[in-house]
């Protein structure tokens, strides 16, 4: 039988529906309005009816009936570009971003391509059918993003476009603009595909000016995340992208471009996302923070909202089904005393009743993962020669500059400032590759850090003062199978171990925040002057980001996709 016959009606009276919500203000995020002495019928998963009457007939015995006590009912929040296919256990997130009024992720998954390959996208859209919320994913677009400088487990574009049949695939992964602008075969045969099976493609055009943008954007890409300034979001605005402002555990853009806020009339190509989240901030809130933090910073409560349900939904084109309190769409929402605050009292996703107070009150079933996973760290034991760093008067160090971007500088070995530290980066999949190099800008002036988390290819990192503390971080790295360590005179003084393809951790959320913390505690023990080092730190690989990285084939010119002598 048709689905929607049922609601259709409930919304006559005809049947009784299953939920009953009264006495409420609606947010209503199509018309910006608060709808009061409104009350909504939910059948079937769907929103039946919104209005002043409720049928004669659609109550009976096994109604829930739900009195909202003059709060508010908003949508579900809608999350639309993030990361959260690794470091946590995805029942982990949804058990605490569905509680703080989340129902719709969609999330890329670059990193299970790069460190598990198809296997690993594969195994996380099987287990997020089965979740009480919606998600989706975007597939890896480039794994690796430099194949020539750089080596990962890879996924190659017959395999990411086999995944564009999938029900949960609503897009190709943020493609960076180079690689768009000056396309190679595998560009152009991924950008052919998507746009045959109608698949989105997400953008992220970070350092591109003038009619470079213009040229990214008319490959098709839809929508970035990566405007960090208000005449960035305006320029990509005036190009009828949809641009999704940050505010996550990685970056804290939204205070910055917020003054956008008073330069136009129409907000429905503005959304948010936090682009990451960490255990500690999860356990605060998920969108809930950003709508909070929005809300502070002076944007309309109702623009809020609607940049967070609607906008978000309608990125993919979701927003026929998603994203508002509507006749015949999805029934997601949240009931809160206080908009500003928003920490939900009841949450509803798909029509039933998910999480009070807080608290997840559905089951979220547990995903597996195969034995292979937990063994992609094919490394053996390091010994102190296997670093092998050249010695002499001179020497080519990586320095940590603002933000996000490393440079590099020709350095006097005789005159280098107290941080000046040792850097390895080790192949871990198996080919036999390292590369060695220096690096400046820490603070550290003592033991070693050592990880698997660093962005795109989650290779081994290590560096430190002693080449013995380094030793002793990547092996502890290496025994835990992936993670982090941070050593000190011979001894491991934090960890975080991410035994699951070398990525994900399989400790709960508090657990993991604990680890979190003590890492960041041993790390300005050891001399770290950087902030929110464990992000900073899963960058200093990327080369997706300017200027210089070290890779386990080398150091590398990211700008001019070249190797480096070293």
């Amino acid at each position: 039988m048709w689905d929607r016959k049922t609601v259709i009606k409930a919304a006559l009276g005809q049947e009784a529906a299953d939920i009953v919500i009264r006495n409420g203000k609606i947010v209503n995020v199509d018309t910006l309005e608060i709808l009061k002495g409104y009350s909504i019928l939910i059948k079937n998963g769907l929103f039946a009816y919104v209005g002043r009457e409720i049928p004669d007939g659609s109550i009976g015995s096994d109604t829930l009936e739900v009195n909202a006590e003059g709060s508010y009912i908003t949508p579900g929040l809608i999350e639309s570009h993030t990361h959260i296919s690794y470091y946590f256990k995805i029942n982990e997130f949804v058990k605490y971003a569905l509680a703080s009024g989340t129902t719709t992720v969609i999330t890329e998954t670059s990193e299970l391509g790069n460190a598990l390959g198809k296997k690993g996208v594969d195994n996380f859209l099987n287990q997020i059918k089965f979740m009480p919320m919606k998600l989706f994913i975007t597939t890896p677009c480039f794994a690796p993003l430099l194949a020539d400088l750089e080596t990962s487990r890879s996924i190659n574009e017959d395999e990411i476009i086999s995944l564009f049949s999938n029900p949960r695939v609503l897009g190709l992964g943020e493609a960076y603009w180079p690689k768009v602008v000056y396309p190679d075969e595998r560009t152009e045969k991924l950008f052919e595909a998507a746009e045959r099976c109608n698949i989105k493609l997400q953008g992220h055009s970070a350092g591109a000016r003038g009619n470079k943008l213009d040229a990214y954007f008319a490959s098709g890409i839809s929508s970035c995340h990566e405007p960090i300034a208000p005449d960035e979001v305006m320029e990509r605005l005036r190009m009828g992208i949809h641009v999704i402002l940050r505010e996550g555990s990685n970056r804290h853009d939204l205070k910055a471009v917020t003054p956008i806020k008073d330069k136009i009339s129409d907000f429905r190509l503005l959304s948010a996302s936090t682009d990451g989240i960490n255990a500690q901030d999860l356990i605060k809130g998920h969108m809930s923070s950003i709508l909070s933090r929005m809300i502070k910073l002076g944007w309309d409560p109702l623009i809020a909202i609607q940049m967070l349900t609607l906008n978000a939904a309608s990125v993919f084109d979701l927003d026929d089904k998603l994203g508002s309190i509507a006749p015949g769409k999805v029934a997601d929402l949240c009931i809160v005393d206080d908009i500003a605050e928003f920490r939900p009292k009841t949450v509803i996703s798909n029509g039933k009743i998910a999480a009070q107070d807080g608290k997840s009150t559905v089951n979220i079933k547990t995903g597996d993962y195969p034995e292979s996973f937990y063994h992609s760290v094919k490394l053996k034991k390091l010994k102190k020669s296997d670093f092998k760093f050249k010695a002499g008067k001179t020497a080519d160090a990586i320095i940590l500059e603002k933000e996000f971007v490393t440079t590099l500088k020709h350095v006097d070995c005789r005159d280098v400032p107290d941080d000046f530290l040792f850097y390895a980066v080790f192949d871990r999949y198996g080919n036999n590759n390292s590369a060695f190099s220096y690096l400046i800008g820490t603070g550290i002036t003592t033991g070693a850090f050592a990880t698997t988390l660093n962005w795109d290819c989650f290779q081994l990192a290590v560096f430190g003062k002693r080449i013995e503390d380094m030793a002793a971080a990547a092996n502890r790295v290496i025994e835990m199978q992936g993670g982090i360590a941070v050593v000190n005179s011979g001894v491991v003084i934090a960890d975080i171990p991410l035994p699951i393809g070398g990525i994900i951790s399989d400790l709960s959320i508090v657990q993991l925040a604990e680890k979190e913390k003590a890492a960041e505690g041993a790390l300005i023990s050891i001399g770290c002057k950087i902030k929110n080092p464990l992000v900073r730190f899963q960058t200093l690989s990327f080369s997706g980001l300017p200027f210089v990285k070290l890779t386990d084939k080398g150091l590398i010119d990211v700008k001019n996709r070249k190797p480096l002598s070293y």
